[in-house]
């Protein structure tokens, strides 16, 4: 029977569809009975400040194996397939947006269908995402606003589900899967496009001691010359890189490019002011 108490260690286990399961704090005999999955390392979600989701699409594909895998091994054996979350309302919430997405993209359900299915995940047990700041929260954004975000993308033909391209002009068209997860990995670019054809976001770049194109630091970090970028950007057809953070690079590689550099600084981890908003939003309608 589905369990759903509000207290912060108290046993959840809700049905999803078919034999999948999702459950928290999870202590009953059913454990026993049932194959049980967890969310796996490459689907952690990294923070910036005290953001803790919803995961990226690269994420979202690689959850989407995980959980065909489990699916297709053991739909037909008849047991539970139980996925179990890490205690609290953040961890939950990502869960729930995954499975959500899910059956989004693979099941092909509305926005609405999600939402009635995972009506029980309401404030109480889940919580709402926030900016990538320590600010205190005046704006939060639910579960349905982000299945909303990812249906529409859908019906715009943003997301596709099969790694059709195998260059990097193919992202001026369709957020590929191969491609984005490429390059959303920290050692090929920490790179995402955001709406194909027109806004991509990156790690800035620095200018490294070396005339190579990327830098790897005593505490694993990977860092990337203004030319590494400027090189993709070029097969990418960009126009405009936007700088938010502070001078650390050179732009003479965009610039040589034909790429104009805008600096829009603002301190890391706190919000635009709307002078910056508004400039960025000019620079993207120009």
């Amino acid at each position: 029977k589905d369990r759903g108490i509000m207290q912060e260690d108290a046993e959840l286990l809700r049905h999803v569809f078919g034999t999948l399961h999702i459950a928290q704090n999870l202590r009953s005999l059913v454990a026993k009975t049932a194959r049980i999955f967890q969310l796996p390392s490459e689907c952690d979600y990294t923070p910036y400040c005290d953001d803790f989701g919803p995961m990226n699409l690269a994420s979202i594909f690689r959850f989407m194996r995980m959980l065909r895998s489990e699916l297709n091994e053991y739909s037909f054996s008849g047991e539970k397939i139980i996925f179990k979350v890490e205690k609290g309302k953040r961890a939950l919430a990502n869960a729930v947006f995954l499975l959500g997405s899910f059956m989004i993209l693979d099941h092909g359900k509305t926005c609405n269908d999600v939402i009635d299915c995972f009506s029980w995940a309401d404030s109480r047990l889940v919580a709402c995402f926030r900016d990538a700041t320590y600010s205190t929260v005046d704006f939060e954004l639910s579960l349905s606003d982000c299945w909303r975000g990812l249906t529409e993308g859908v019906r715009l033909g943003w997301i596709s589900m099969e790694a059709s391209g195998t260059t990097a002009k193919d992202m001026n068209k369709v957020i590929d899967i191969r491609l984005y997860e490429h390059f959303d990995n920290p050692l090929n670019g920490d790179l995402n496009v955001i709406v194909p054809g027109k806004i991509l976001a990156f790690s800035a770049p620095k200018d490294l001691p070396t005339r190579k194109n990327y830098f790897d630091d005593l505490h694993g970090f990977r860092h990337f010359s203004p030319m590494f970028y400027a090189d993709i950007f070029d097969k990418l057809g960009v126009t405009d890189v936007v700088r938010l953070n502070y001078d650390s690079y050179d732009t003479s590689a965009f610039n040589d490019r034909g790429i104009t550099v805008h600096s829009l600084p603002f301190p890391d981890c706190t919000c635009p002011t709307e002078d910056i908003v508004d400039a960025f939003l000019r620079i993207l309608d120009a």
